[in-house]
């Protein structure tokens, strides 16, 4: 996964699938090559949850649409975020929302947040805040992606964990990076192109971006990538 976040909001993603061949990019007011899918079920939706940071996200999930839902666990946030979009890949799950009640890391979810919102979608904490790509590494009020929905009336549908005392929710064991994931200050010169320095940041994971994705320069040459995120200011 890579993603470009500019002052901390994020404007572009790639997801790429290895075993399947499958690359999804979109850009904010920039074209992607993935869309939402036609329809979404809102009264009781496919959710999709981490499989081992689940916390206490199914019992969340029942209590606030009710028995009928189905609880989806995958691994990986770009996965589970190409769960709720019109993937062209037999092998993807298909969910309608996707919720994350534990602390998760911002490298990881950058991509898919800005894929969302390329398309429109939404993904914020669950108590509906917008998630920002500076500060801190991770989030711990959780997460709440959907697209095509009435966000933010899902957000008050959901009960308020720390008045119900699901505070401990949050606390779960911060993941670790991944070993083939590393900082790297990137140092480039004032004429490179964004999508230099995105094929620089993809190259530590191994993927191959076209460069038509982007072309736009940065306006400064204060640029380094975290963990496949490339920030700019």
């Amino acid at each position: 996964m890579v993603c470009v976040a500019v002052n901390g909001k994020p404007v572009l993603g790639v997801i790429h699938k290895p075993f399947s061949e499958y690359t999804a990019w979109a850009m904010v007011d920039g074209g992607a090559n993935v869309k939402a899918r036609t329809s979404y079920n809102e009264k009781t939706p496919r959710i999709v949850v981490s499989r081992s940071h689940s916390g206490m996200v199914k019992q969340v999930a029942l209590q606030t649409f009710g028995n009928q839902t189905t609880i989806i666990p995958a691994g990986g946030a770009g996965y589970k975020v190409l769960a709720l979009l019109d993937v062209p890949d037999k092998n993807q799950e298909k969910a309608d929302l996707y919720i994350h009640v534990t602390y998760i890391k911002k490298w990881d979810i950058c991509a898919g947040n800005a894929i969302l919102k390329a398309l429109g979608g939404h993904m914020t904490t669950l108590s509906g805040e917008e998630i920002s790509y500076t500060g801190s590494d991770g989030i711990e009020g959780g997460l709440l992606a959907s697209i095509r929905m009435n966000h933010q009336a899902l957000v008050r549908k959901l009960p308020d964990l720390e008045k119900t005392g699901h505070k401990t929710l949050y606390q779960d064991t911060p993941m670790r990076k991944p070993s083939c994931v590393r900082q790297m200050i990137s140092p480039i010169n004032t004429g490179d192109t964004a999508s230099q320095v995105i094929f620089r940041s993809a190259s530590l994971q191994r993927l191959h971006l076209s460069s038509q994705i982007i072309s736009s320069k940065p306006s400064s040459s204060s640029v380094f990538s975290y963990g496949g995120i490339v920030y700019w200011r």
